[in-house]
């Protein structure tokens, strides 16, 4: 992008830094972030020019795969096209302070939305299916200062701050920190957020569920395994397929695992970030 600020390094973990990067997002540039164990970009999704950029620095086998939507999941519940998802996934939606306190932060969740509110969404972040429009969605709750970071953003007149993995489309996701840092620097992402205080065993972009009529489907497994996140729902998840993981999964210990799946969401989150 033209006339871009020069490039710096900051820390998710610091107000100013969150700010200033919020501040750029809702200037259309572009920003990046390493995110537990992954490095991602963002931008403003109703800025064309800002979509075009990821899209040019991804590379052209990027296609039409549209970029993830960061709405919490009470902006996201009330635009579900119920009617389109499997009966006994539907309770899941009921209580969405419930569904926060199980998957926050968690995954991606990829499902139907209402044809009126899909009219709404920038069409880079929907797809169609079967005649129905898709959205994928990470709520960051458990994320203090990522969830910070977006709610700045807003505040600053992003509608729909949105996230891509850090990487040349056909690559791996970037998981080193010094490598988003380069990456950001040489394709004019004027800064990148760290995290001094990162798990080194925690790599890989996030976990992507599905759902829709035939129910819950993971289509790609990730940081946090699909095999905790299937305990917290307390449903079968369709796992046949999967795009595997890029990176090998951290191993969390089996007494984690278990119990309420408020529990074990708080147990996981602790035990990642070195509080367990």
């Amino acid at each position: 992008m033209e006339n871009a600020p020069k490039f710096r390094i900051g820390s998710i973990h610091n107000h100013k830094d969150r700010e200033y990067a919020a501040r750029l997002l809702s200037q259309g540039y572009l920003v990046g972030i390493f995110n537990r164990g992954v490095c991602a970009i963002w931008g403003d999704c109703s800025n064309k020019k800002t979509i075009d950029l990821i899209e040019e620095i991804k590379g052209e086998r990027r296609g039409a795969r549209p970029v993830a939507l960061t709405l919490s999941l009470d902006q996201l519940v009330p635009m579900l096209d119920f009617e389109k998802l499997h009966p006994r996934t539907r309770d899941l939606f009921l209580v969405v302070s419930d569904l926060k306190s199980k998957i926050g932060s968690l995954c991606f969740i990829r499902a139907p939305i209402k044809m009126s509110h899909a009219k709404k969404i920038p069409r880079r972040a929907k797809s169609r299916e079967n005649g129905l429009v898709f959205i994928q969605n990470w709520d960051a709750y458990g994320h203090d200062s990522t969830e910070e970071f977006i709610l700045l953003a807003r505040k600053f007149g992003v509608k729909y701050p949105v996230v891509t993995s850090m990487n040349k489309s056909g690559h791996p996701e970037i998981v080193e920190q010094e490598q988003g840092e380069r990456f950001c620097k040489k394709e004019g992402i004027p800064i990148f957020l760290s995290d001094p205080l990162a798990n080194p065993n925690l790599k890989g972009s996030y976990t992507i569920i599905n759902f829709d009529r035939e129910g819950i489907k993971l289509m790609r497994d990730g940081n946090i395994p699909c095999s905790i996140i299937e305990k917290i729902l307390q449903l079968p998840i369709n796992k046949s397929q999967a795009k595997k993981p890029n990176h090998p999964q951290m191993s969390f210990p089996i007494h984690l695992t278990s119990g309420h799946p408020r529990k074990i969401r708080d147990a996981v989150l602790s035990y990642i970030e070195g509080d367990y």
